[in-house]
């Protein structure tokens, strides 16, 4: 597949623009060679884009069908079917972690965020939120529910942003309007309290301070 003649499958446009928002945020050429997991991956648009790029891609997904459409898409990507509410299986350590999407179909986000922080320099995170003013310590629901059968209908946002940025690391949000979907929902929402709101939250993780340091060495090389 010709990088130009890539179309994304779901909700084109929103893919193409956070696909677009993410490269302005890295240097040119910076996931060349790169590793990176995707979590989630549905039909594969965004780490599928991405291993155009030159990088070595590793897709999962919980569902026969989402696992199998990856598969046939791209067939020199690794995939792997398994649910993402499980122990970690994968490799012991990525350049980039894609976790977008996915945060609010677990069962227990805490241990997903900080478990793939281990793993990785840079985690990318997107996730539905509830708006939620203060802090909100959630339950991790305990009850039993097949996420790779029942295909995500017991998802819920039962967090709120407050509680996903005191499990991250080095982290930047971004509420920015060019991530916006029409039908997906916004990111430059402003919190209000709001408990029946949901939205959507954009973060970066620059774990290993990668991009801190690229950009001091691009600034001293300008």
């Amino acid at each position: 597949m010709n990088i130009n003649d890539y179309e994304p499958i779901y909700h084109k446009q929103w893919v193409l623009d956070r696909i677009n928002f993410i490269k302005k945020m890295f240097p040119d050429n910076y996931f060349k060679d790169k590793s990176i997991l995707e979590l989630g991956s549905c039909w594969g648009d965004i780490g599928g884009y991405f291993s155009l790029l030159g990088a070595d891609v590793t897709m999962v997904n919980g569902f026969d069908f989402y696992y199998e459409a990856c598969k046939n898409r791209f067939p020199n990507v690794k995939n792997i079917k398994h649910d993402c509410d499980s122990e970690w299986i994968y490799d012991d350590h990525y350049d980039v972690i894609f976790h977008m999407g996915l945060l609010y179909h677990l069962r227990d986000p805490k241990k997903s965020l900080i478990e793939c922080q281990k793993h990785c320099d840079i985690m990318i995170l997107e996730t539905v939120v509830s708006d939620f003013l203060d802090f909100i310590e959630i339950i991790p629901r305990t009850e039993d529910i097949n996420l790779c059968q029942d295909q995500g209908l017991n998802a819920e946002a039962n967090f709120s942003a407050d509680f996903v940025e005191k499990y991250l690391i080095n982290y930047t949000r971004y509420d920015d309007s060019s991530l916006n979907g029409k039908i997906s929902g916004n990111y430059n929402w402003t919190a209000s309290g709001n408990s029946g709101f949901r939205g959507r939250r954009f973060w970066i993780c620059d774990i290993k301070n990668q991009l801190s340091n690229l950009t001091n060495s691009l600034l001293k090389n300008s």
